[in-house]
């Protein structure tokens, strides 16, 4: 869903934009770990805009 929070398996977490195959995902982290084919999985939580 875009705007849902999502973790990478090392720990980053991002937040999904679009719902696009190639999707775009803004990280809350550095990242340094992040591979690509790297799994990420949606954490169930959605971003609140104000």
């Amino acid at each position: 869903m875009a705007g849902e929070l999502v973790e990478f398996e090392e720990g980053t977490i991002g937040i999904a934009l679009n719902l696009e195959s190639n999707n775009v995902v803004v990280l809350m982290g550095d990242g340094l770990m992040i591979q690509e084919g790297s799994s990420i999985k949606a954490i169930e939580k959605l971003l609140r805009y104000q």
